[in-house]
C-alpha cells in the first residue's frame, strides 16, 4: 500500500477528510521520530515496538600515513512486531490484506 492509499483508506474508515487524514499521518509519524531521536522507544499495542540501535560506522581502513579516526555512531530504527500481530498475519492467506 502506498502513502496515498494509506490517506485515502484512513479518511474513508474515520469519516474525515483526506487532509485531516494526512494530518493526522504527519503528526503520527512526527511524534514517532522525535521519541526515537530521543533515544527512546514507542510501543504501539497490537502493532508492535519502534526503537533505535546505535552501531559504529563502517569506515574503509586508512593509509598508514593518516591518523586513525575515531568511527562515528551510526542509529538504526529496528521494528519489532507485537505477537498480536504476528498471529493475525500468519493466520492470513495469501495476499490477503
Amino acid at each position: 500500500m502506498n502513502y496515498r492509499r494509506l490517506i485515502s483508506l484512513l479518511a474513508e474508515r474515520s469519516g474525515k477528510t483526506q487532509r485531516a487524514s494526512r494530518k493526522e499521518i504527519a503528526l503520527f509519524v512526527s511524534a514517532i521520530k522525535e521519541v526515537l531521536a530521543a533515544g527512546k522507544r514507542v510501543t504501539i499495542p497490537r502493532l508492535g515496538t519502534f526503537g533505535t540501535t546505535a552501531e559504529e560506522a563502517r569506515s574503509p581502513k586508512p593509509a598508514s600515513t593518516e591518523p586513525e579516526k575515531k568511527p562515528a555512531v551510526v542509529r538504526r530504527v529496528e521494528f519489532t512486531p507485537s505477537s498480536v500481530l504476528l498471529k493475525n498475519l500468519n493466520e492470513a492467506g495469501p495476499g490477503d490484506e
